[in-house]
This record gives C-alpha cells, sequence and structure tokens, in this order.
C-alpha cells in the first residue's frame, strides 16, 4: 500500500508511475483507474527520482504475490 497525503493506493490499483520536470521541480505522481494524482513535487531531482524508485520497485515486487510493501511517503 502507498500512503501520501490522505490517500491509501493499494499496489494493485497503480497503473503506472511517472516522474516529470516541471517549472515548479520533480514531479512525482501515479496513475490509478486513469486518475493521475500526485504524490509529491520535489525540488531534489535525486529525491524525485529516489521516490519514484521505491514506488516503482514496490508497485513490481507487490503485483508479483506474496509481498507486503507500505510506504509513506509523508515519513521519507
Amino acid at each position: 500500500m502507498l500512503k501520501f497525503a490522505q490517500n491509501e493506493i493499494a499496489w494493485k490499483d497503480i497503473s503506472g508511475v511517472s516522474l516529470v520536470t516541471t517549472d515548479e521541480g520533480c514531479e512525482v505522481s501515479i496513475v490509478v483507474e486513469e486518475t493521475v494524482l500526485v504524490v509529491g513535487i520535489y525540488g531534489s531531482a535525486s529525491t524525485a527520482t529516489g521516490i519514484y524508485d521505491v514506488i516503482e520497485a514496490s508497485r513490481v515486487a507487490a503485483s508479483n504475490g506474496g509481498v507486503t510493501i507500505t510506504i509513506i511517503i509523508d515519513d521519507l
């Protein structure tokens, strides 16, 4: 499960993860039921890349079954 802000999203419901650079910083977002949810906007590309990598790796690991992973983004 991915937790951020007031959201709790099951890994199986996340169909994609993206990392884009905007004027405000580096934005990490997920796609849930064809809706884009912004996980966060980070001033550092390395921080955003780290968050992206953790979400993507956890999503893939959970999709292979037998893995329980909970990440609370607000704590990172």
